[in-house]
């Protein structure tokens, strides 16, 4: 009998151990999510997360660049949990570095994928995403999504929705993929 309580209390401290684990990853996830929307004159800017499990693969940003355009992104890591979590994060890192020394949306989606593609090697891994530049003064959107749809954009001077190309495949599955 005793070491029945003994194995039901090492199994205990196992699930919250999990639990706590789970709950820190969280977290983490929830802080790097932005903690508002960029404040841009003549554009309303929203975005919202909540992941099916306790950690998830679902991300957004915004990313004021050094020239004044701001980078939007949206994207989708496979799966649920800690791992597509872990997936999101890099994805989410590399995104910000290379906007900050390149802007350039091809250069940014296949360095990113190049990076991803060589973590994820296992093949069933992969991010959808959808990254964009605002250009504020001209109102120019620049848009590239990598296997992440369907992308509406809506008009509000013609209270229309046009529904947007994928223009590559998603990110990590394929190395040298532009």
């Amino acid at each position: 009998s005793s070491s029945v309580e003994h194995s039901e209390k090492c199994e205990y401290a196992k699930k919250r151990k999990l639990v706590h684990d789970l709950d820190v990853a969280r977290e983490i996830q929830r802080g790097i999510l932005p903690q508002g929307a960029p404040a841009s004159e003549g554009f309303d800017i929203a975005g919202w997360n909540r992941p099916a499990d306790q950690t998830g693969g679902d991300a957004y940003d915004f990313i004021a660049l050094d020239d004044g355009r701001l980078a939007i992104i949206a994207g989708d890591a496979t799966g649920h949990g800690i791992g597509p979590a872990l997936v999101a994060v890099e994805c989410r890192a590399a995104i910000r570095a290379l906007a900050q020394s390149r802007p350039d949306l091809t250069h940014i989606l296949a360095t990113t994928n190049s990076l991803l593609s060589r973590d994820l090697s296992s093949g069933n891994r992969f991010v959808t995403l959808c990254m964009a530049i605002l250009e504020i003064p001209t109102a120019t959107l620049t848009v590239a999504s990598a296997g992440h749809g369907p992308l509406l954009f809506y008009r509000a001077a013609t209270d229309t929705f046009q529904e947007l190309e994928i223009s590559g495949p998603p990110l990590g599955l394929f190395d040298g993929m532009a």
